[in-house]
């Protein structure tokens, strides 16, 4: 598992390979993450800390159909945070993900 910082969409942000077992990124609720991968598709799950009050509960999958860049977030520091981070896992595995954690 790896950590990704968190960068500004200014400039040139870098992509990083996805680790196996997944990655984290620190999360203050106005953080998204930009992904790119294999043309096959790939899901991304986003491991619930806690189960929300409004009906939202296990982890959050998101489900990437093709290669091209792809944004999901912003985290609810409740529902998703574990002393201040997020954990992201890749299904069925990272092979060719490339991901970035975005400040919005």
């Amino acid at each position: 598992m790896a950590d990704i910082p968190v960068q500004s969409q200014s400039g040139s942000p870098s992509f990083q390979a996805a680790a196996a077992g997944g990655d984290s990124f620190e999360n203050n609720g106005s953080v998204f993450i930009r992904t790119t991968g294999p043309g096959g598709g790939y899901t991304l799950r986003f491991l619930n800390a806690r189960d929300c009050d409004f009906g939202d509960h296990g982890d959050l999958d998101e489900v990437v159909p093709d290669a091209n860049p792809n944004d999901t977030g912003k985290f609810s520091t409740f529902r998703f945070n574990v002393n201040g981070r997020v954990t992201v896992t890749y299904l069925p595995d990272e092979t060719g993900i490339q991901i970035q954690a975005l400040a919005c």
